[in-house]
């Protein structure tokens, strides 16, 4: 997490940023998977920024570490989980 991040934390930060500047910044951030994942893709394959740019305005990004859990067996969620990277 530190070489990608520098200890900066994107979520402690977002809070007092306008919510268009906070989606740049993760859509910056994590250009390598959006670019890899087939979610954020238009018809043409071609990354669908607007699409991008509307999904980081309402999503919540947490970082974990390869020994927490995201979800554990029997635990109920109606969040929508998207895996960026891992």
């Amino acid at each position: 997490m530190w070489y990608n991040n520098r200890g900066i934390r994107l979520d402690l930060l977002s809070q007092n940023m306008a919510p268009s500047i906070s989606a740049d910044l993760g859509s910056s951030i994590y250009k390598g998977a959006i670019e890899r994942s087939l979610i954020f893709c238009d018809k043409t394959g071609e990354i669908d920024m607007p699409l991008v740019i509307s999904l980081f305005k309402v999503m919540k990004l947490k970082q974990m570490l390869s020994s927490q859990f995201v979800v554990k067996i029997g635990e109920f969620t109606e969040d929508t989980l998207i895996l960026l990277e891992g």
